[in-house]
């Protein structure tokens, strides 16, 4: 196995494979690599010539390289670490520091991993990796909603919207104008401050933090005409949802009055001028309600069914009237802007120190999410965006187009497989997802693809992307998904060609390795070069 971290007493690690050794500080920063000017004592970004890079809070580079949801079974710790789960933190941090891995990514807060103390221990664990702080107030405001203190859910716009307008899959997409909302997004941070020993705002460990995964903020992840999902258009999931849910205290969909607001002002309170520019013939009476959702004359009463201005592709908007796609783009930008804005305050309220990451992960398999979005996210404080790839096509376009729209630098959601040759050998992949037949291939591709991210450009030569998520650290058993996304088998066995095996062993720590219905492949060792590579490239570019 290809060893490059060698633990030191202080944490720090020192990088032995290739010609030119390294060594990093205690949070993962290059030694040696200092940002200009750098001081203070939590992550940041800057720009060294053309290249954005983290700054680590020792003031050195870093170059992210993040593990997903670094969270264990309960079997595994019971069969193969003794009940103890802070020595399954121990075990898995190591092996992922000894593979170039630098940081825990989202999903991760709960873990025994983490290097602070949570839910009353004074410390985390001993062997520290910084961490992603991941909050989920879209998820929880509408699906959750008692953990964070709501009487009642946020409603969902999609839900509203009829199927002989939209037939398509119907992820969720938050209410951002409910009130409820706002307090969810506070109520999310406040759980994760009395969660955190002492809270979480003076900790340096925290790299950023995350404000929701994409997965439920649906039409936000890309646009219409996405090669692998088609997402429709939130504003117009707003135009044509119901604006009453029969069974809320609050039955309001907040959005869809938000969006009859925006119109009114655009328009200066005059239906005849909306109806001149979305090109009605006069259809509607009012911008309010004139006799109900579906039947009435006013515009907060569409729900779709006039398609000679509203259209019938959800998705691109190819058939509207040019006043309703200008109106809708407007919006969508609002739209974005008010939830990126409340999820900053609710941070800011508490935090000024650590930096605000984009939902996780934008651009669903490359493919550029709607312009609106991102720069509403952008203008609302996002600092940092997590852009999405497809190893199948390495095209970069869309996250280049990104960039040069927003100024932002980002990182990379990613993650490859090699579905024969594992443990989830006879189970289907995940929709779409890029798939390589053995360990090795999988290696070979997650190494072009690392300096494929290293050497991204937008269009005025900037290098913007600053590192890497990889999903996942487990192969996943569960959630309608049986796919190879992980480092490690089910079992607790490391994809290196000697753990992932039938032949019982023991790793080397002592703890037990194989039992595997078959030998798998070799993935980590090419992973483990590609990421020292990755760090000798940036020795080699920067001064």
């Amino acid at each position: 196995m290809l060893e490059i971290g060698v633990r030191s007493s202080d944490d720090s690690i020192h990088l032995t494979q290739g010609a030119e050794p390294f060594e990093t500080d205690r949070f993962g920063g290059i030694e040696g690599m200092r940002c200009p000017g750098r001081t203070g004592r939590f992550f940041s970004v800057q720009k060294i010539r053309n290249r954005w890079v983290f700054c680590s809070p020792a003031g050195n580079v870093f170059w992210l390289r993040s593990v997903y949801n670094v969270v264990p079974a309960a079997s595994v710790i019971g069969r193969k670490y003794g009940g103890r789960a802070q020595r399954w933190g121990t075990s898995v941090n190591t092996h992922l520091k000894g593979w170039g891995f630098n940081t825990l990514g989202e999903y991760t807060s709960t873990s025994p991993a983490i290097p602070i103390g949570a839910y009353g221990a004074a410390d985390g664990n001993s062997v520290k990796l910084p961490f992603i702080l991941l909050l989920t107030p879209a998820m929880d405001s509408m699906q959750n909603p008692h953990s964070i203190g709501l009487p009642q859910a946020v409603k969902d716009i999609i839900q509203g919207v009829p199927k002989s307008t939209y037939n398509d899959w119907r992820g969720p997409l938050v209410d951002v104008y409910d009130p409820k909302f706002s307090t969810a997004a506070r109520a999310e941070v406040n759980y994760w401050r009395n969660a955190f020993t002492g809270g979480f705002s003076g900790t340096p460990w925290i790299v950023g933090i995350t404000i929701d995964d994409a997965d439920k903020l649906y039409g936000f992840k890309s646009g219409g005409n996405a090669p692998v999902v088609k997402y429709p258009h939130p504003a117009f999931m707003v135009a044509t949802t119901n604006f009453l849910y029969p069974g809320y205290a609050d039955p309001q969909l907040h959005s869809k009055y938000a969006w009859v607001e925006w119109l009114k002002a655009k328009y200066n309170n005059s239906i005849s001028a909306l109806n001149q520019a979305w090109g009605t013939n006069g259809f509607y009476t009012a911008f309010d309600d004139a006799a109900g959702y579906g039947v009435g004359t006013g515009v907060i009463d569409e729900n779709g069914q006039h398609q000679a201005w509203m259209g019938s592709d959800p998705w691109m908007l190819s058939n509207a009237s040019s006043g309703v796609q200008a109106d809708l783009n407007g919006f969508l930008y609002q739209f974005c802007l008010k939830y990126a804005q409340i999820q900053v305050a609710a941070i800011r309220a508490v935090d000024q120190n650590h930096l605000i990451f984009g939902p996780a992960a934008l651009n669903n398999y490359g493919a550029m999410a709607r312009p609106q979005v991102l720069q509403g996210l952008s203008d609302g404080g996002v600092q940092v965006f997590q852009l999405n790839y497809n190893p199948l096509t390495a095209d970069m376009s869309g996250d280049n187009a990104t960039y040069d729209l927003t100024g932002k630098p980002a990182f990379i959601w990613y993650s490859v497989t090699g579905q024969a040759d594992s443990a989830l050998s006879g189970s289907g992949l995940a929709y779409g997802q890029p798939d390589f037949g053995t360990q090795a291939a999988r290696g070979q591709h997650y190494a072009t693809d690392m300096q494929t991210f290293l050497n991204a450009r937008g269009a005025n030569g900037d290098f913007y992307v600053m590192g890497f998520d990889w999903w996942d650290l487990y192969d996943a058993t569960g959630g309608g998904e049986f796919t190879n996304w992980g480092l490690y088998t089910p079992r607790d066995n490391a994809y290196d060609g000697r753990e992932a095996i039938i032949a019982a062993g023991t790793d080397p720590w002592g703890y037990p390795t194989g039992g595997e219905a078959a030998n798998y492949g070799d993935f980590l060792d090419t992973a483990t070069q590609a990421n020292l590579n990755l760090v000798q490239s940036l020795l080699s570019t920067l001064p």
